[in-house]
């Protein structure tokens, strides 16, 4: 896969209300949801950032839209890659 395929976004939100699935999922296995938060994001790597607390979707589609109008080289997902060939064994920080 090239940079020209993936577009990596992370989406902010909100805290969760009391029926959100990681507030349920909290319930069932304490401290699961923000671990798996932190740990998928550890990274830090995006093309774009987005807030559905602040932005309408409409919004959120349009800041991508101007991403890939105005991408530039080296993609997130070109930059994790070079990430993880100089330190296969992941032990480094992004």
């Amino acid at each position: 896969m090239t940079a020209d395929e993936v577009l990596l976004c992370q989406v902010h939100h909100p805290l969760p209300g009391p029926a959100s699935a990681s507030v349920i999922l909290d319930r069932i296995m304490p401290g699961l949801a923000a671990f798996q938060v932190e740990r998928v994001h550890a990274h830090g790597v995006y093309d774009v950032e987005v807030d559905t607390g602040t932005t309408s979707a409409e919004d959120r589609a349009l800041l991508v839209k101007e991403y890939l109008g105005r991408r530039t080289a080296p993609a997130a997902f070109d930059r994790l890659r070079q990430q993880a060939s100089a330190d296969p064994a992941g032990r480094g920080t992004p």
